[in-house]
């Protein structure tokens, strides 16, 4: 079951699911509103679990920059894009911030 791990308000969630680490962020640009949400690496895992946070907040800037052309192939499928969505529901509504 895909779970909320952390998050930045307003700008991203950080989710697991046993050994899978998925990344959801929304993003604009000018009139242009969007959402991402991609499967980490195994590396990019370790570098969470080492650096925290910090890490993270980086790897926002970076998918930030660079939108879809970066992570193409790693964009979740719907299926997953829905279970993800229900987790950050499911996580808000516990937390009071819905």
């Amino acid at each position: 079951m895909i779970a909320v791990i952390d998050h930045k308000p307003g700008c991203w969630y950080l989710l697991n699911n046993d050994n899978l680490y998925f990344f959801s962020m929304n993003y604009s640009r000018g009139f242009f509103n969007d959402s991402i949400s991609i499967q980490l690496t195994p590396q990019e895992i370790e570098r969470y679990k080492s650096d925290g946070i910090d890490y993270i907040n980086n790897f926002e800037r970076t998918l930030y920059k660079l939108g879809y052309k970066g992570f193409k192939d790693r964009i979740v499928s719907n299926a997953t894009n829905f279970e993800i969505g229900n987790a950050i529901i499911v996580w808000r509504k516990a937390n009071n911030l819905v």
